[in-house]
């Protein structure tokens, strides 16, 4: 028998349902022109260009949502970047350059006030407040 103990995770995606019907329909109007260049014209530009859209939607399939922001009992993770659970510090914060309220995950054994911008952010990880977030992570870390 396997005794290892499941873990419950919990996803917090950087887009909505919305953002994500916008981003199929004209991905899926791209790919159409892209496949439709590369079968009448057969020329290498229609090749490159049915490439760099494949690349693309490939891209931000990752960037969004393979690379989401993972709750489990252990901690807080975002691609390489993982919080322990006893050392996360959250907040909510509105940002002025994306006119947005985001969640701000930082890590308590962490100086940032020694770090340069550039290197904070390899400690901090960061989504969009979407409707519910706030009480999800409320109630996931019971804080």
């Amino acid at each position: 028998m396997n005794s290892e103990k499941k873990t419950e995770k919990t996803r917090l995606y950087d887009f909505t349902a919305k953002d994500f019907i916008i981003f199929a329909v004209v991905y899926f109007i791209l790919f159409c022109f892209a496949v439709f260049t590369c079968v009448n014209y057969l020329e290498l530009t229609s090749f490159i260009f049915l490439a760099f859209v494949a690349a693309s939607f490939v891209f931000i399939v990752y960037k969004f949502g393979i690379n989401a922001v993972v709750l489990s009992s252990e901690g807080i993770r975002q691609g390489k970047k993982f919080i322990l659970k006893e050392n996360i510090l959250w907040k909510e914060e509105y940002d002025a350059r994306y006119r947005e309220n985001r969640i701000i995950f930082k890590d308590k054994t962490v100086f940032y006030a020694r770090l340069l911008k550039k290197e904070q952010k390899k400690f901090i990880i960061s989504i969009q407040n979407k409707k519910g977030y706030a009480e999800k992570i409320k109630k996931f870390y019971n804080t």
